[in-house]
């Protein structure tokens, strides 16, 4: 599909990388993790490897660092590395909110997120100010909540996933900590795009989450009888 630009805003482990996956799989367009970009910003300058974020994007644009996204997952490499599981670590979260709380580093890494993506015709993308700050432009608005006990169990999942075994109060408590520094912090909070069509996710399977999105997209609500005739068993929720 060409020209259709989709965004999904929302907190942590509501789902957005999810749905945005699958929908970028069904559409076949560029599936944009944003906040990958903003975790090698914190990791590669956390780290040393690059001064600031200037450095860090023309090292992307000159594709010494490469987002892959091959239709199915998202990867991230540098010198031939695959540096995912590094970037989703708890490690590379606190190396990335230090750097955001520094000075002009968040209008940095939007122009960044900005400047990568207008070589891409078509794409959806997710993160926490996309609709109200980096793409306010796309039509195709929507914001992700869930309910915080189950959000902490799906991170528990995904971080155990990459072989971190951290209790789930710790996690719990994480998540709220940071849903109140997204909404408060002064520059580029959290908050709900007035255009934006919400989605709770709770409970919900991933066709059942896919068909709220594609009914609110006009050139997309053909795809809501296609949905219905997929199996339904597949379990978004974790109760």
């Amino acid at each position: 599909m060409n020209n259709i630009k989709i965004v999904i805003d929302g907190v942590s482990a509501a789902g957005k990388g999810t749905i945005s996956k699958r929908i970028a799989k069904d559409l076949d367009i560029t599936y944009l993790s944003c906040g990958l970009f903003y975790r090698s910003c914190g990791y590669f300058i956390g780290n040393g490897i690059y001064k600031n974020i200037t450095e860090v994007k023309n090292a992307f644009l000159a594709g010494n660092i490469e987002y892959i996204w091959d239709g199915k997952n998202v990867n991230l490499q540098y010198k031939s590395q695959n540096l995912l599981s590094e970037l989703e670590s708890s490690k590379s979260a606190k190396l990335t909110s230090e750097l955001m709380s520094q000075g002009e580093n968040p209008a940095q890494i939007r122009e960044f997120i900005r400047t990568y993506s207008s070589q891409i015709s078509s794409f959806i993308g997710d993160g926490r100010n996309l609709g109200s700050s980096i793409f306010p432009e796309v039509e195709n608005k929507f914001y992700f909540e869930a309910d915080l006990r189950v959000r902490a169990i799906r991170r528990l999942t995904d971080l155990r996933g990459n072989g971190e075994f951290i209790d789930l109060r710790t996690i719990y408590k994480d998540l709220k900590v940071r849903d109140e520094k997204d909404r408060t912090r002064v520059t580029d909070p959290m908050i709900i795009p007035n255009d934006a069509t919400i989605i709770d996710t709770t409970g919900k399977t991933i066709e059942g989450v896919l068909k709220e999105v594609y009914s609110s997209i006009p050139e997309l609500k053909h795809r809501v009888e296609l949905s219905d005739n997929k199996e339904t068993k597949n379990p978004f929720k974790i109760n």
